[in-house]
């Protein structure tokens, strides 16, 4: 054992000069007592903070019932309150959807109130235009009945007018039989007048005087009758142009009549239109708007039909006029022809008055046979004169018939159109005066030839010439009875026209009743459908009442549902404060309590700290006693030196440890052999440790430098010890010492720390002076900082502290690359 402690200590760094090694100070017993009593009187501080923390972890568990019951109550309420908010929401919600419903009712009413009122309204609008257009109609229905009874009249007036021509006929054909005697009696009286033209041959010359006379006579009769055909053919001429303008007249009357006929037509369809509208309209009834258009479409189509039937009217009342205005100048035309009718029937008269002086100066001279020839001769000549004077006389008759005809015939035209029925009236009144006028022409006619037979058989019995003109006007009195045949079938025809007139007048009149009963039909269905419309504008206010009244009501259930809504929000919100309040008053107990906990968590760890350093200060002080006593029970030599005893490292009075129990252990196996010993440095395991504690120390160049500039300064004040006492030159003495003293400066500043550090299974123990700080790596919290890299000067890693400065850990104070290793094999993001 002493040869142990004699040989001297080799640390391996090669240095020739031995040097005493820094031994720390051995602590005395009383100093050891005195940590042995702080450490019990920590134990019993320990102790007691362990039952105060009991104590307090007791009354935090009972204050945790408490706020776990309380919590418990609140989410009870909590709940409660949830439920009650959303039934709350599920009745606003309802209400909402009523109040939509009822605002959609309510608007929906008002459209259909709006629509039953324009539906209303149009129906008043239609009502009206149906009352109108059926007082037009029934004004249109008047005036067809007015025109048909004028038709009626007219065609009565026509058959008077047929009758009357029947009967002219009638005399016509007596006349014509009368005549045909006449020419029995006119031929008897020939022969007998040839008979005594034997005898008035002998009379010729005593008659050649006055047949001079009458050769004068003869002379101004045919002077008389030269002017009677320039007469005639100026009548002939005037009578073309009338029958002409009549037969223009008659094609305007065709073309009006076919207007009137397509105006007809135009108005039928327009009554089958309307027919059908309103049976589309009965068919449509339910719907207004369709009934608002369908009436529309009949109140333009009555009005166009108006308008259409008013042109036409003015259309006939300007043909009706045109027409009156050609009857005129067709009456003045056969006014001029009977008078140049009557003209040439004064000629005839003066012819028949010279035949009768002719007869009465045969009579006187039947000597005469030669002049009486040639007398003959003149009167025949004459007769012939008075006969184409009375066939020019006839022929005007027949223009003037002709064109009484076409006269007759517009009538009729303008009957049919039954338009201007008043001026067809007017136009058959004076076509039957006319014919009345002719009647009496013909009667005139009959007398001119009676008398005319009984002047010819005074000349058949005063002269036998008298033969041929008696003959020449038998077949005169044939042609006037066939003219009278032929005028009896034109007054037929026209009897036939104007009966065909009368029916198509009785049909326009059925017609215009049909029309007339149409147009009250339809004025009752507009009434009818007015009537509906007010119904159905009655019924529409009704159930807009009916639609404003639950309205009213949706509108106060909206209201109550709104309040209730308002009362649960405000419930709602205060249970929500409510909970809120519990859930904060929770919180705050579950943080004092979680509080309590951490304190008596760390009272206990702090206490078995404290247990485990009372220990470790049991087991250094007994240690320490052991070596203690081993040393000063050890007799050694004078020039042994004790050697250095190495106490273990003490438990700090200050840590800081984290709160957080410790974790599991690193592996240490991957910890690489100089992350556990650090190069340069006194690696001290602590006996019954193992390898799981690693202590750091200064670095080996800060311990060589240190090391040199104190033993420079020992050999600089070893030179100035030798100059001093004179062994070496005394001019050395102050450099030296002035050396010396910079070395020792120099060696003061390199002097190496006083700190070491340690890392016990994630403990991170550093002590630095008199400060022992403790830092778990195991915690998450704690957090650390490293600054430049492993092996530099800035190198230095800090643990960070809340509140307070960070604790560096520097290059001058352990080796940085195991140091770094040792912390990365802990925090690997390192």
């Amino acid at each position: 054992m002493n040869a142990a402690a004699s040989t001297p200590p080799d640390d391996g760094s090669g240095r020739r000069w031995r040097r005493r090694p820094d031994v720390p100070v051995a602590e005395s017993p009383e100093q050891a007592h005195k940590r042995a009593a702080e450490a019990v009187a920590a134990a019993d501080r320990a102790t007691k903070l362990r039952q105060a923390a009991e104590l307090a972890a007791a009354e935090q568990a009972a204050e945790r019932l408490v706020a776990e019951e309380s919590a418990a109550r609140a989410a009870a309420a909590r709940e409660q309150a949830d439920r009650a908010a959303q039934e709350h929401a599920a009745l606003a919600e309802q209400a909402h959807r009523a109040r939509t419903e009822a605002e959609q009712a309510a608007a929906k009413h008002a459209a259909e109130l709006a629509r039953a009122e324009q539906a209303a309204g149009d129906a008043t609008l239609r009502r009206q235009d149906a009352e109108a257009a059926a007082l037009k109609q029934t004004e249109a229905a008047t005036s067809s009945e007015a025109y048909r009874v004028a038709a009626e009249e007219a065609a009565a007036y026509q058959a008077a007018q047929r009758k009357a021509a029947e009967e002219a006929a009638e005399a016509q054909a007596a006349l014509a039989d009368t005549a045909h005697t006449g020419r029995t009696f006119a031929e008897q009286a020939a022969r007998e007048a040839a008979e005594q033209a034997a005898q008035a041959h002998a009379n010729r010359k005593a008659a050649e005087r006055a047949a001079t006379e009458q050769a004068e006579a003869a002379q101004a009769a045919h002077d008389d009758r030269i002017a009677a055909e320039a007469r005639a053919q100026e009548l002939a001429e005037a009578a073309g142009l009338a029958a002409a303008e009549y037969e223009a007249a008659w094609r305007r009357a065709i073309e009006a009549r076919e207007a009137a006929e397509q105006a007809a037509a135009d108005q039928a369809e327009a009554r089958a239109a309307a027919e059908a509208i309103a049976a589309e309209q009965a068919a449509a009834r339910a719907k207004a708007e369709e009934k608002v258009q369908q009436h529309t479409d009949i109140a333009l189509a009555a009005v166009e039909a108006r308008t259409a039937a008013e042109e036409l009217a003015r259309q006939h009342a300007d043909l009706a006029r045109q027409a009156h205005q050609e009857r005129t100048a067709a009456e003045s035309a056969a006014h001029e022809h009977a008078a140049a009718a009557g003209q040439a029937a004064a000629a005839e008269e003066a012819a028949h008055r010279a035949a009768a002086e002719l007869a009465d100066a045969a009579r006187v001279a039947q000597a005469a046979r030669e002049a009486a020839d040639r007398t003959t001769e003149e009167h025949a000549e004459a007769a012939r004169v008075a006969h184409e004077a009375r066939t020019a006389a006839e022929q005007a008759a027949a223009i003037q018939a002709a064109a009484r005809e076409a006269a007759e015939l517009t009538a009729l035209e303008h009957a049919e159109a039954a338009i201007a029925a008043h001026e067809a009236r007017t136009a058959a009144e004076d076509a039957s005066r006319a014919q009345a006028a002719l009647a009496e022409q013909a009667h005139l006619d009959r007398t001119a030839a009676e008398d005319a037979a009984r002047e010819a058989v005074t000349v058949a019995d005063a002269a036998a010439t008298a033969q041929a003109a008696a003959q020449r006007a038998a077949e005169e009195l044939a042609e006037q009875a066939r003219q009278a045949h032929a005028g009896r079938v034109t007054a037929d025809r026209a009897a036939a026209e104007h009966a065909e007139a009368r029916r198509v007048a009785e049909e326009s009149a059925a017609e215009a009743q049909q029309r007339r009963e149409a147009a009250e039909f339809d004025a009752r269905e507009h009434a009818k459908l007015a009537g509906q419309a007010a119904g159905e504008r009655h019924s529409a206010e009704a159930r807009l009442a009916e639609a404003l009244q639950e309205l009213t009501i949706a509108q106060d259930a909206r209201a109550a549902a709104e309040a209730a809504a308002a009362e649960q929000a405000r419930a709602r919100a205060q249970a929500e404060e409510a909970v809120a309040d519990r859930a904060y008053e929770r919180s705050a107990v579950e943080a004092a309590v979680r509080r309590q906990a951490e304190v008596a968590e760390e009272a206990m760890r702090e206490r078995a700290i404290a247990e485990e350093r009372a220990r470790d200060l049991a087991a250094a002080l007994a240690e320490t006693r052991t070596l203690l006593m081993d040393e000063m029970t050890l007799r050694r030599r004078w020039w042994q030196r004790p050697q250095p005893v190495v106490l273990p490292p003490l438990p700090a009075d200050h840590a800081d440890i984290d709160s957080t129990p410790p974790g599991p252990a690193p592996d240490l196996d991957l910890l690489p052999d100089a992350g556990r010993h650090a190069s340069g440095a006194a690696a001290v395991v602590t006996p019954g440790e193992g390898t799981e504690v690693i202590t750091f120390g200064p670095p080996r160049g800060v311990l060589l430098t240190s090391s040199m500039l104190v033993g420079g300064a020992v050999v600089l004040a070893l030179l100035s010890a030798l100059a001093t006492v004179g062994a070496m030159p005394g001019w050395l003495a102050w450099p030296t010492a002035v050396l010396v003293l910079v070395l020792l400066v120099g060696a003061w500043i390199a002097r190496p720390p006083t700190s070491h550090v340690r890392i016990d299974r994630g403990l991170v123990d550093i002590v630095d002076g008199g400060h022992h700080h403790r830092f778990d790596l195991r915690n998450d919290r704690t957090e650390l900082a490293m600054a430049g890299a492993p092996g530099e000067k800035e190198w230095k890693v800090e643990f960070l502290r809340r509140n307070l400065a960070p604790v560096s850990v520097d290059a001058r104070m352990v080796d940085s690359v195991a140091f770094t290793e040792a912390l990365r094999s802990w925090r690997p993001g390192l």
